[in-house]
């Protein structure tokens, strides 16, 4: 219980102190982009995949991200793939609101095959 609660601290403090990667120019009154955005990073979502991440920010309110990781160890393969697709409904150079939804598979086994009972997910939400 003291894990997850210096945990949950952890988080907390390091979404305060969290900037943006990308710097929207001050001059331009809308709200929409005029190039292509990419980025690369470290994604984790009940619904939409862990492990390496690719987002595309089109020149427009929409974005798409695709993540996947994999772990092996001895005869045990854990996996995870999914993409998510994101409309900004909000979005300043201090802040961005987005409706998303995704979706996702997860796999835990070993060669007999899957061990979860319901691997696919899909996540809806703003």
């Amino acid at each position: 219980m003291r894990v997850t609660n210096i945990l949950v601290a952890v988080l907390l403090w390091a979404t305060t102190t969290s900037h943006a990667q990308v710097v929207l120019p001050q001059e331009r009154g809308d709200t929409g982009l005029r190039e292509n955005v990419f980025g690369l990073g470290l994604a984790g979502g009940a619904a939409t995949g862990v492990g390496l991440s690719f987002r595309h920010h089109l020149p427009s309110s929409w974005s798409y991200q695709v993540t996947g990781g994999v772990v092996k160890a001895s005869d045990r393969l854990m996996f995870a793939i999914g993409s998510e697709l994101q409309y900004d409904l909000v979005r300043t150079s201090a802040t961005r609101y987005y409706a998303g939804g995704g979706l996702g598979y997860y796999y835990s086994g070993n060669s007999d095959g899957n061990e979860l009972k319901a691997p696919a997910r899909l996540g809806l939400g703003v």
